[in-house]
C-alpha cells in the first residue's frame, strides 16, 4: 500500500490542533452503532423522506388541477347566459343600431371568455347529429322526427363540456324518435 494512501486510510487528521480519529473499519469492541449502520439508517431515512416529498408534490398538483376545475365549472352558467342572451338577441328581427353594437359587444365578451376557458382546458362537447350517448348526455325531451334517425340528437338544450379530456358537465338534449 503507498504511504499516501496508508495516510488517508489509517491513523488520525489534525486540522488546527485539534486530533480526529479516521474509522478504519468496524470494531466489535464499540458498544454504540457503527458508522455503517448509521449510514444506513440515515440512508434510509433520506430515502423516506424523498417518497414523501413526491408525494406532497403530487397532492399539490392534484389540489391545484381541482381547483382549475371548481373554477371552470363555476364559469359555465355565465357561458350558458351568454349564450342564451345571444339566443334572444339573434331571434329579435327589429333591432336598432343601438341594440346591434350591444349585441356584438356581448358576442365578443363571450368569445373572449370562451377562448380563455379553453386555454385551460375547456372544449365543447359536439352533440347535435350525433348518436345519443347517456355517459355524455341528459335526455331531457324526445321528438319524432323525420329529418333525423331515430336515437339521434336533435337538439341542444344545454352545452356539455369536457375538461382536459375528462367530462365536466353532460349535455341536455332532444333525441329523435322515429316519425
Amino acid at each position: 500500500m503507498s504511504p499516501l494512501r496508508k495516510w488517508l486510510w489509517k491513523g488520525s487528521y489534525e486540522p488546527a490542533g485539534s486530533r480526529l480519529e479516521v474509522w478504519e473499519g468496524p470494531s466489535s469492541s464499540r458498544e454504540e452503532p457503527g458508522l455503517l449502520e448509521r449510514t444506513a439508517e440515515f440512508l434510509a431515512e433520506l430515502g423516506r423522506l424523498a417518497e414523501l416529498a413526491q408525494e406532497m408534490e403530487r397532492r399539490q398538483e392534484v389540489s391545484s388541477e381541482e381547483e382549475v376545475r371548481n373554477v371552470v365549472r363555476s364559469m359555465l352558467p355565465v357561458l350558458d347566459a351568454l349564450d342564451r342572451v345571444l339566443e334572444y338577441a339573434a331571434s329579435k328581427s327589429d333591432c336598432d343600431e343601438e341594440f346591434a353594437n350591444w349585441v356584438k359587444t356581448v358576442e365578443a365578451v363571450s368569445v373572449k371568455l370562451t377562448r380563455s376557458l379553453e386555454k385551460v382546458g375547456l372544449t365543447p362537447l359536439s352533440a347535435v347529429g350525433t348518436q345519443v350517448d347517456l355517459d355524455l348526455h341528459d335526455v331531457v325531451e324526445m321528438r319524432p322526427s323525420r329529418e333525423y334517425p331515430e336515437g339521434t340528437v336533435i337538439e341542444e338544450r344545454q352545452k356539455g363540456y369536457y375538461f382536459r379530456g375528462r367530462l365536466l358537465r353532460d349535455a341536455k338534449v332532444v333525441v329523435a324518435l322515429p316519425r
